[in-house]
Parts: structure tokens; C-alpha cells; sequence
């Protein structure tokens, strides 16, 4: 909004949110949500862009470039939108809400005049038919608000008590209520704010790992504990659903070295042996079945293990080990020949041995790929991907070519990359300006790397952390933890152990893989904050 309060917009325009807008003056309030802005002037809302949803207050759903006015509101005092609906705070308290939801996000939609209701019956995202209505509906319960917040899919209305009330919803625990649960709510529910409890000082950790949904640590006396999500298994038969306290691993006794995945993880034991837990619906645990497993479980005929690598695919998860002889074993997800090139079975729950590896020195288990390091080249085999689309199957273990002096390789979703001898970063696979290669300009040298889907994480030899998006060329950004002794991210949060050795986690907390039971489900956190292990 400029001084002069007229209304500038720029970026996407494929529904006309930008607009035609030499006619809007006296802005006083703008918003942009989806693919509709709108904008409040002494009390009116306007708005323009998309209308697939009625989110103008037109039930013909047709997208407009002229701001419209939403009849019946000329005492607006704050707006917000989210995806499909937008919401307006009244003068006295009552706040009122139009657009469509497959989530209950605009409150009731019951009492729509039936001339304005947009369309009904179309299933939304979330497998719940859309309810759609062009006039603003007041949220029930809303009586004294003084201000409104929006999210996607979800809305909150701050009351003159003090109190905060939310509705609609995706199923990520957005409306801050425990006893509700993660579910969606028409209709607005209280948040619970937590009081913050006093907690003994969280204990030293020897590694973190993060995956998915959920964390774990690898505790000063060699125990495991992990929190976030547990409805495949993951944190052990005690937890059926999640936990954001950090719950003990019982059976593994000693462990040296932790690896996961979104749905499960194995440990190398101190003194020899593996065992894996969680989902395993495509024989990712080696013990021969597809069964789910609460209890850890050794995979069947492994010799003694000094690394496990573990695919962040959800759709077909394998995991891979390196012995002491440099040899290569696999297991699970077999689409692409990831795990047993020589077989095409779509998954192989007993370990195999891979032909044609020895001497590896490190292996990575990548979206339907695996990689070694065998000396100072990449061996791949399964699927990779390249510039423009390109799918090459690789039916064994073949070099890469180009790729030498190489310390350790990460493969992420179709992008891949590798450590150099000089300590600088190499990558390639889906690139986005078709390249063949891609250098990485950490601005220092490279002790380590691991990568998450699309990009990669570096911790530099200055003990400072940064990471990259690999597909197109994007500055390193630093990771916001002061001298990380590692980091371990996922798709949607990381963790990291600090320079007092401290777990501390950041990102999205929808199942509490944040570890702080002060917060329990739901939000986000910018800066890393303590694990209470």
C-alpha cells in the first residue's frame, strides 16, 4: 500500500489478483490469500482475483480484475484470507466470514441465503465435500473479538477477555487445543495456553537424527529416545498416536549409531549387531516380513555393520549397510532396483548383499537410488535423475561418470551431491537450468553433508552450519545454531546438537517432533529451541 494509500500489486496474476485498480483509493487494510486480494476503505471490503470459491461474494465463481464490494459490510474494521475464504472483524466485535472450505474455515455455512450459496457437493482436498456461500456469515460464538488472524485453512479471533478462539483447520493441530485433538472445528474452539512447567536441565546427547514427522537422540549414556509422530510404530508400543516428551527405546540396549527414515529407524549397536523399528510395509526392517514392528528387531544374516543409510521416501522406503569389509546390504523398497538390483521384486525384506560393491568407504539411500563410495568414486544403482526429466534405471552398481576424489555422497528426492577431497561441494541429478554439474559456494571448506528432499546441509570446518537448494542456483543460508556439532534435517524441521551438546529442534511441530511438551502439538518455531530429554 503506497502513502497515498492507492494499492500496488505485482507477482503471479494467472486469476487476476493483481487487478485493475486505478479506481482503489482511501486504502486503510490490504490482504492476499490464495489467488484473491482484498483491500478495507472506511468500513467496505473490496475484492478481486480469484472467485472459484465465491471468495468475492459473487456466486457465479467468476474471476474478476475490478474490485468488488462484498455486500452487507460497511463496518469492517480488520480483514484476512486464507485459501478458498476471507474474513472481516465488525466494529462491534462480531467477526464474519465468506468463500468456501472443506475444513469448517469460514464457521457455519448453514444459514446461507440459498441466492448466494456459490456451488456444493465438489470434494475438496481433505475428502470432505466444499461448502461454498457469497455472503459474510457471522463465526458462532464470536461476539467480542478485537482481532482476527488467518491461516490456510484455519481463522482465530483474539476476544476483549483475553481468550483466543479458533476454527476450520487442516488436521495439523492449528487450533492449539489438546483435548479437541488434531481434527478440524466448524465451530470455534478455546486454545489452551500450556504453563510453562519446571523442567530439570536437558541431558547431554551424543547425536540427533530427524525424519518425517518425528526426532530422536542418541543420549550421553548411549540410550535412544525419540518424540513426534508414532502411528506406524516409531516411539515404541507405549505411544499409539505422538508424543512431544522425548519416550526411551526399549531394547536396544547400548546404542553406537542411529539412522531413520519417515516411518522407521535402525541402530548399530556398541557392541555389534543392528536393529531396526517401526513401519514395514516394504520389508524396510530385514527381518524377513512386512509386518509393522513396536520392538526393535535384527535384520536376518547381516555381518557386523559400521553405517546404515536409510531412503526418505515414504512410497517405497529400503535401507542399506556397510560392513566392516566394505561390502553393501540392502533391504526393503525395490521399485527401481534400490535395494537388490539383481532381483525385480517390488520389495525384499531379507538383506542382500550387493554384486559388484567392495571397498566402499560410505554408502547414501536415496528416492529410489542407493550410492558408495568406493575409492574416491560414486557406484550408484536403481533410478537418478538428470536435467530435463531425464530417468536413467541403472540395472547394477555403475560409476558415475566425472565424479572423482569424492569423500562422501547424499542423495536427496532426484537431486544428488557429493564431498570432495578439497572440501568443496559438488551436485547434480534434477537440476532446474539443465545443467550437468553444480558447484555449491559454501564460502569455506566442508567437514560434512547430508541432504533433505531438494536441498543440502553443510557444516564447514569453522564450525558453522549453511544450506543450499540444489536445483537452482540460490545463495547458502546459515542454520540458525551457534558451533552445531551436527545437524540432521527432515522435510518440514531440523534438529541439531549445539556447541554444550545440547538437542535443540526448530521448523514445524504439527506431531511435537520439536520435542517441548510445553508447546505439545501444533505451530512452528524459528529458533531452535532445548529438547527436554
Amino acid at each position: 500500500m503506497a502513502r497515498d494509500r492507492t494499492v500496488r500489486c505485482w507477482g503471479d496474476d494467472a486469476h487476476h489478483q493483481l487487478g485493475q485498480l486505478k479506481t482503489l483509493a482511501g486504502v486503510d487494510e490490504i490482504a492476499a490469500g490464495g489467488d484473491t486480494t482484498c483491500a478495507r476503505s472506511s468500513g467496505k471490503v473490496l475484492c478481486w482475483g480469484g472467485n472459484a470459491a465465491a471468495q468475492l461474494g459473487d456466486p457465479s465463481l467468476e474471476d474478476s480484475a475490478e474490485p468488488r464490494a462484498i455486500a452487507g459490510l460497511d463496518d469492517a474494521t480488520a480483514i484476512g484470507l486464507g485459501m478458498q475464504h476471507a474474513c472481516a472483524l465488525r466494529a462491534g466485535g462480531q467477526v464474519v466470514c465468506w468463500g468456501g472450505s472443506d475444513r469448517g474455515s469460514f464457521g457455519y455455512p448453514d444459514g446461507c441465503p440459498q441466492d448466494r450459496v456459490g456451488r456444493q457437493g465438489q470434494a475438496g482436498t481433505s475428502g470432505v465435500l466444499m461448502s461454498f456461500c457469497a455472503a459474510p456469515m457471522p463465526v458462532p460464538g464470536i461476539e467480542d473479538a478485537v482481532a482476527i488472524a488467518h491461516g490456510a485453512d484455519h481463522a482465530c479471533a483474539a476476544l476483549r477477555g483475553g481468550a483466543v478462539r479458533c476454527w476450520g483447520g487442516a488436521g495439523y493441530s492449528e487450533l492449539g487445543n489438546r483435548d479437541h485433538g488434531a481434527a478440524g472445528s466448524a465451530e470455534p474452539i478455546e486454545v489452551v495456553f500450556a504453563t510453562p512447567s519446571p523442567r530439570a536441565a536437558p541431558q547431554a546427547a551424543l547425536a540427533v537424527a530427524a525424519a518425517g514427522d518425528w526426532s530422536c537422540a542418541i543420549l550421553a549414556d548411549h540410550s535412544v529416545r525419540c518424540w513426534g509422530t508414532s502411528n506406524l510404530g516409531q516411539l515404541g508400543p507405549s505411544v499409539k498416536e505422538r508424543s512431544a516428551k522425548p519416550v526411551p527405546i526399549d531394547g536396544l540396549g547400548a546404542v553406537h549409531s542411529l539412522s531413520m527414515g519417515p516411518y522407521h529407524a535402525c541402530a548399530i549397536l556398541e557392541k555389534g549387531g543392528a536393529r531396526c523399528w517401526g513401519s514395514n510395509d516394504a520389508g524396510q526392517l530385514g527381518d524377513g516380513t512386512t509386518e509393522k514392528r513396536t520392538a526393535p528387531v535384527a535384520p536376518i544374516g547381516v555381518p557386523e555393520l559400521t553405517h546404515i543409510a536409510i531412503s526418505q521416501s515414504s512410497s517405497g522406503p529400503h535401507t542399506c549397510a556397510l560392513d566392516r569389509a566394505g561390502q553393501v546390504w540392502c533391504w526393503g523398497g525395490n521399485q527401481t532396483g534400490e535395494a537388490n538390483p539383481a532381483d525385480s521384486k517390488p520389495a525384499s525384506p531379507t538383506p542382500t548383499r550387493i554384486a559388484g560393491v567392495s571397498g566402499a568407504t560410505q554408502i547414501a539411500a536415496g528416492d529410489g537410488a542407493t550410492c558408495a563410495v568406493v575409492k574416491g568414486g560414486v557406484l550408484c544403482w536403481g533410478v537418478l535423475h538428470g536435467p530435463r526429466d531425464v530417468r536413467t534405471r541403472l540395472a547394477r552398481p555403475t560409476r558415475i561418470a566425472g565424479l572423482d576424489e569424492v569423500v562422501a555422497v547424499a542423495l536427496g528426492y532426484q537431486s544428488y551431491c557429493a564431498l570432495l577431497a578439497d572440501k568443496s561441494v559438488t551436485c547434480w541429478g534434477h537440476l532446474r537450468d539443465d545443467r550437468e554439474r553444480r558447484a555449491i559456494d559454501f564460502a569455506g571448506p566442508v567437514a560434512e553433508i547430508s541432504m533433505q528432499y531438494s536441498s543440502v546441509l553443510a557444516i564447514l570446518e569453522n564450525g558453522s552450519a549453511m544450506t543450499a537448494w540444489v536445483e537452482e542456483e540460490q545463495k547458502p543460508v546459515p542454520v540458525p545454531v551457534a558451533n552445531p556439532v551436527q545437524v540432521a534435517c527432515a522435510t518440514y524441521h531440523c534438529c541439531a546438537l549445539d556447541a554444550n551438546r545440547r538437542a535443540v529442534c526448530w521448523g514445524s511441530n504439527g506431531n511435537g517432533q520439536l520435542g517441548d511438551p510445553d508447546q505439545g502439538y501444533g505451530g512452528e518455531s524459528k529458533e531452535p529451541a532445548p529438547v527436554a530429554l
